[in-house]
């Protein structure tokens, strides 16, 4: 049997649909608060990331599922990955970067890190999370 070209277990494209956007949003929610209480060098470059637009999702299957999430906001793009296990209602954010784009003279594309470590998020505000 063929099984194509993906690597199996690997990511896979996916449908942006409402709970990846409620996903993207609520986890970029959830960083600014972090980030307001820091004095992080990238979490000063992100003035502002709400609103969020999604640009492309991927997922994989794990123990769970991984979103592999890129979305749009006002200070650059967002690049999340965020591990669900709905059955111990399990949500973190894994990595969350911003792509900042080039200021005045320069082509370089900054990217940074917005957390340090996996940033546990709450399920249950999560599943009554509106956009």
């Amino acid at each position: 049997m063929c099984l194509g070209a993906a690597a199996v277990g690997g990511y896979q494209p996916a449908q942006d649909n409402e709970k990846t956007s409620r996903l993207a949003a609520f986890s970029v929610d959830q960083i600014a608060k972090q980030c307001a209480a820091s004095n992080s060098f990238a979490c000063s470059r992100a003035s502002e990331l709400s609103p969020v637009k999604v640009l492309k999702v991927e997922q994989q299957v794990v123990a769970g599922v991984n979103y592999r999430i890129a979305a749009s906001t006002p200070s650059g793009t967002v690049n999340l990955i965020v591990f669900e296990q709905a059955w111990t209602k399990t949500l973190e954010v894994v990595q969350a970067t911003l792509a900042v784009p080039p200021a005045g003279a320069s082509l370089a594309i900054e990217t940074l890190a917005l957390i340090d470590s996996p940033l546990s998020l709450d399920a249950a505000a999560f599943a009554a999370y509106k956009l």
